[in-house]
């Protein structure tokens, strides 16, 4: 039998003013279930208690911290969609290239070399 108390875990506050724990985020809550919010950076101490109640501490304060179901990267009001990104042509330097022109040079005696050699 497992007997777990309580779990601590150090964590970051993040720029939606949100907790990352277990995989969910959720959002601190004050006495009132008022939401409230931090600066992104903020450390935090992440308090699992042994009745599964969620609690975090900010700055010397306990505070409810409550699961937001869909939490997404983006907003759609402040974020908007990037329009198709125009795909580039990769950069292939012509024969003439300083730095190509050497290699290519150092091929083609190459290949003179062995035609003599079989020939």
């Amino acid at each position: 039998m497992k007997l777990e108390l309580v779990v601590f875990l150090k964590q970051k506050v993040d720029c939606g003013h949100c907790v990352r724990f277990e995989s969910k985020y959720y959002k601190p809550i004050d006495t009132d279930s008022n939401p409230t919010y931090f600066r992104k950076g903020t450390s935090a101490l992440v308090i699992k208690a042994f009745d599964d109640e969620y609690y975090v501490s900010i700055e010397n304060k306990i505070y409810g911290l409550e699961v937001i179901p869909d939490h997404k990267t983006a907003s759609k009001n402040f974020d908007f969609p990037k329009d198709n990104p125009v795909k580039r042509k990769s950069y292939v330097p012509p024969m003439s290239h300083p730095w190509k022109h050497a290699s290519f040079q150092a091929y083609l005696d190459k290949q003179t070399h062995r035609s003599n050699k079989t020939g």
